[in-house]
């Protein structure tokens, strides 16, 4: 955000200063506004949805619980989401690791729980989604 931000500022003063130098209009001073405005546009019209996936989701869930012990998937697509590894645990929770938040000191992802809210010492946040379903952020010990 801030860079974007300081973009703009930019924008907003080379377009005053265009204005005062031409003293008249020109499309391509919009131009730059008119594609940000696309881009965030586009970006919340094609974002992949939950909700959407969630019969996939709930599809891997099965497929782990189906095998013994502790059971992990890697390299998924879900929907529009790119999952880095899909693991369960013990208890009957899952947890999907999102491959777009990956990095060395924490990632997000979405857990299955059917006993409440998922409980893990890494855990950051955790925001229900629906049903069993939750959005999990968490942090990695280095």
């Amino acid at each position: 955000m801030a860079v974007l931000a300081v973009c703009g500022l930019y924008w907003l003063i080379q377009s005053v200063v265009s204005l005062r130098k031409a003293r008249r209009w020109s499309w391509r001073i919009a131009l730059s506004p008119i594609l940000v405005v696309m881009t965030y546009v586009g970006i919340q019209v094609f974002e992949p949805k939950f909700d959407n996936a969630l019969p996939e989701f709930e599809r891997v869930v099965e497929e782990l619980h189906a095998q013994p012990g502790y059971t992990s998937i890697g390299s998924l697509r879900l929907g529009g989401f790119e999952i880095y590894r899909a693991y369960d645990r013990s208890d009957g929770q899952v947890f999907f690791v999102d491959a777009t938040t990956v990095f060395f000191w924490g990632s997000g992802g979405w857990a299955y729980s059917p006993d409440g809210p998922p409980s893990d010492a890494h855990l950051v946040s955790v925001n229900h989604i629906v049903g069993d379903w939750y959005h999990v952020r968490w942090y990695f010990d280095l």
